[in-house]
């Protein structure tokens, strides 16, 4: 109807006699309130007759669409309650199978799981009229049922390939669950850990296993049998090795014939350790003999054996009951020949110090040196107190000044890395030895473009601890204005993007402070947030810059100074006791003031005594 006015009894010729199954109505409040409703709904119908003439209602302005075929009925589901409330209630599941799949079915079976298709199995529904029904009691630990329907063949309806679910209140609503004790382990010590399946992925599991390692993933791995302690909990013990500052886990579990893993939705379980790193100092030990040692008396001598580390110069020992002293060659394992002992209790102390020498004072590399003239091969190293450099990914290389065509400006030759296609490469090279307060880092690079797209690209320079955990860095992000420095925070530093060298200095101003200053420009920062905070290596990278050479990161000169170490004494000790003889010698008899005076020696051992 192309005209302003609606039609009441409105003739209308159709193809055929009979009824006519109304497709579509324009003029329905569906669609808009102010609409008039004239005509049939969507599925209404009409009756042409004979002549194959038809009355219609139509509005003003509307379309209707007629078909001979009424529309197709989609499947459908109901569920009585349809919240389940608790273990044990039931449901009742009404399923029409309508113009679906199963359409004409003679038999109907509902497929249930539960929290997310856990232990599937079919269940036979009884017919009811056009309706299929099933009585279903919800089993323990479910806080979701999930459903479709099949005739027990070949034919399935599963809703177009959402499925139909059902949350149920007040049965296992909560996923799996893990805790440990202690909560905040101290030292290197067990962790009893303790995991109740619930409903999660090992809901009904015959044997769950503990899948662990430490540190994020990153030192080995290992996986423990768990033992079942009752119903819905199983429980392990893992012994936490030397040098842990985080224990990762997720478990796996036998359901049926299949192994199931259930990693807490993909986030893992950790752990965070205290007091578990393996802190390398000095120190002296000694072994033999062992503490609170006894000797007969006869025994006046005896030899001292231990181990030492990071130390120089001389061990020394001191005999505290009878003065004696010795010094001997430091060695990380040593032997004092046989030592005097006194009568009595003889405490024992081997000492020494340790070196004041700064293992990354005066380490330094070039770009110029030999053997980086023709490539930089991962592994190379031609500097002095540095590691060899580790290179990830491909596009390093050795940039000369001479043919780079006019985008090298820091010296005649430089480290250089280029990465496009949403590649990464990186150099990192590490310290003899962990950054103290005091050491000064030295570095000098020159960027280009950062042209990969916003989010997509960077370049930068990182300092890591020995976990590889970031503490600082200083970066330009592909689409911003300037560089920033992302430490315990993201900040940026009102630098803007150039391609000229940049001279830089990181100082450890503190254990967890410090200051890097570039082109004279100084930032003072706190280190992120790490399970050691000794800077160990230094990281340059460029990920995906883009290609030309006027895309990549050049790197030149590296050098670190830094001050004497502060010298401490580290010693070890031990208890001897001789025993007292039970015989004592008369020196002399004198009578003095009328009194009879004898002078007896005391213990053997104590010269002049």
């Amino acid at each position: 109807n192309a005209s302003a006015t609606a039609r009441t009894n409105y003739s209308v010729s159709f193809p055929s006699a009979g009824t006519w199954y109304c497709l579509y109505n324009s003029d329905l409040p569906a669609y808009d309130a102010a609409f008039g409703n004239k005509g049939p709904a969507v599925g209404g119908t009409v009756v042409a007759d004979g002549s194959a003439n038809a009355s219609l209602a139509i509005g003003a302005y509307s379309i209707q669409i007629y078909a001979k075929s009424p529309i197709p009925q989609d499947s459908a589901a109901a569920f009585d309650p349809p919240n389940p409330d608790g273990c044990g209630a039931v449901v009742t599941i009404t399923y029409d199978p309508g113009d679906g799949p199963l359409d004409g079915a003679g038999a109907v079976s509902a497929y249930i799981g539960r929290n997310n298709w856990q232990n599937p199995s079919n269940f036979p529904m009884a017919p009811s009229g056009d309706v299929w029904v099933l009585e279903y009691t919800i089993p323990d630990l479910t806080y979701e049922l999930n459903l479709s329907f099949t005739d027990g063949a070949e034919a399935w309806d599963n809703n177009d390939g959402l499925n139909w679910s059902v949350p149920v209140s007040n049965c296992g609503d909560l996923p799996s669950e893990a805790s440990w004790t202690p909560g905040l382990p101290q030292g290197c010590i067990p962790l009893d850990i303790t995991y109740h399946p619930n409903g999660g992925p090992l809901m009904g599991a015959s044997n769950v296993m503990l899948h662990i390692g430490r540190n994020d993933w990153s030192a080995e791995v290992q996986s423990l049998p768990m033992v079942e302690e009752s119903e819905n909990e199983w429980t392990a013990t893992y012994s936490i090795p030397d040098d842990t500052w985080q224990a990762d886990f997720v478990f796996n579990g036998l359901i049926g014939s299949n192994t199931v893993w259930d990693n807490n939705d993909h986030a893992d379980w950790h752990v965070r350790v205290q007091g578990c790193l393996a802190d390398d100092q000095p120190y002296v030990t000694l072994a033999q003999p062992p503490p609170a040692t006894n000797v007969a008396t006869e025994v006046t001598h005896i030899a001292l054996h231990g181990a030492a580390h990071l130390l120089t110069g001389h061990l020394n020992w001191t005999n505290r009951l009878n003065g004696a002293s010795g010094a001997i060659a430091y060695a990380t394992n040593w032997s004092i020949p046989p030592v005097p002992l006194a009568e009595g209790v003889n405490v024992i102390r081997v000492s020494g110090t340790n070196s004041a020498a700064n293992p990354n004072d005066g380490a330094a590399d070039s770009p110029t040196n030999a053997a980086y003239a023709s490539n930089w091969p991962n592994g190379s190293n031609d500097g002095r107190q540095f590691e060899p450099w580790q290179l990830n990914g491909t596009g390093a290389s050795m940039a000369d000044a001479a043919t780079e065509g006019g985008t090298l400006s820091l010296g005649p030759r430089a480290w250089a890395l280029q990465a496009d296609g949403g590649a990464l490469v990186e150099a990192i090279r590490p310290f003899a030895d962990g950054l103290q307060p005091g050491d000064t880092v030295s570095f000098v690079f020159e960027n280009g473009g950062i042209d990969g797209g916003v989010t997509n690209s960077s370049i930068g320079v990182a300092f890591h601890n020995r976990f590889d955990q970031r503490l600082t860095e200083f970066r330009f992000d592909g689409g911003s204005n300037s560089f920033a420095i992302y430490d315990s925070e993201l900040r940026d530093t009102g630098l803007p993007w150039s391609n000229t060298p940049k001279t830089n200095t990181l100082e450890i101003l503190t254990s967890f402070t410090y200051r890097l200053t570039v082109n004279g420009q100084p930032f003072e920062g706190t280190f992120a947030d790490a399970s050691v905070y000794e800077p160990a290596t230094i990281r340059f990278w460029n990920w995906n810059a883009g290609g030309g050479n006027e895309r990549k990161l050049y790197i030149g000169d590296l050098s670190v100074a830094g001050g004497p170490l502060p010298v401490f004494a580290y010693s070890a000790e031990t208890a001897v006791t001789r025993a007292l003889s039970p015989y004592r010698t008369t020196e002399s008899v004198a009578v003095q003031d009328g009194r009879l005076v004898a002078a007896v020696s005391s213990l053997s051992g104590i010269p002049g005594n």
